[in-house]
């Protein structure tokens, strides 16, 4: 496989991305909070031959870097870093937009703003509210954050939305946080400040302005989204579908990689 390795600087941030493969068609990989590129290792080696797969790591993840400023990384920011990824892609072909969990927020907004053409999107484990569940989650890892014990977070994580997870991406987790900085650990708690604030998704997304053909996949299982969001969102985007998977919660294909099937239907239709 054809890998590339490059990196951007855009505004306050360096941004390290990769290319995978030479297909025709370009997809663009938008991870969720505190989720490094590693996490689209199968999505690559699913779609590596009919795409040409982008992903990178936004600010305080991974090997980014926050060059100045603030450690508080605001929307209309990780709009354009995905805006300049895309770009500096050298994409072929129409583009696909895929994100999980926060990194759906980031790609519908996207799509929504027409900063650059999108073909086709998918939306992994989406919601337009914020549950109950949601916020005590957030709530719970703020004070952890708070009392000095972030590494802890890893464990509340899992107990509250990855339990279905494999036991080798548990110990990533755990080990992510454990090898966590100051300033990195100051990045999710803004984060998590940010998100609790935004209580409806059309705050910062107008949905009815997605013209890409849209998919919405969610897990029956998962905990902090509720299923009745998928129903708000297919009748707020024009050209859109949704699919709840049995057996499945919040990490969808981390924890079944069988459900890369149902994205693939969708994608070559």
């Amino acid at each position: 496989m054809v890998i590339e390795k490059g990196e951007i600087v855009e505004g306050r941030f360096s941004v390290p991305f990769r290319i995978y493969g030479t297909g025709e068609r370009t997809m663009v990989c938008v991870s969720g909070a505190q989720q490094t590129m590693a996490v689209w290792r199968t999505v690559v080696s699913h779609f590596s031959k009919e795409f040409c797969i982008v992903t990178f790591d936004m600010p305080g993840l991974g090997r980014s870097k926050i060059l100045d400023g603030p450690l508080e990384i605001g929307f209309d920011e990780q709009l354009q870093i995905l805006h300049r990824i895309i770009e500096s892609s050298g994409r072929v072909g129409p583009l696909t937009l895929v994100g999980v969990s926060w990194g759906t927020i980031v790609v519908a907004a996207y799509a929504a703003r027409a900063l650059a053409e999108v073909d086709t999107l998918v939306l992994a484990s989406f919601g337009v509210r914020l549950s109950e569940s949601m916020i005590e989650l957030i709530k719970d890892g703020q004070s952890l954050y708070e009392c000095g014990r972030i590494d802890q977070a890893a464990h509340l994580i899992i107990e509250r939305i990855g339990q279905n997870i494999t036991g080798a991406y548990k110990k990533q987790i755990v080990a992510q946080f454990e090898r966590m900085t100051d300033d990195q650990a100051r990045v999710l708690y803004s984060h998590c400040g940010f998100v609790d604030a935004v209580r409806h998704i059309e705050e910062y997304v107008a949905l009815d302005r997605i013209t890409a053909r849209t998919l919405i996949i969610n897990g029956e299982n998962d905990t902090i989204l509720d299923p009745e969001d998928m129903l708000v969102a297919n009748a707020r985007i024009r050209n859109c579908e949704t699919r709840l998977v049995p057996n499945a919660g919040h990490f969808l294909h981390l924890e079944r990689p069988d459900i890369l099937n149902i994205y693939a239907d969708f994608l070559a239709r």
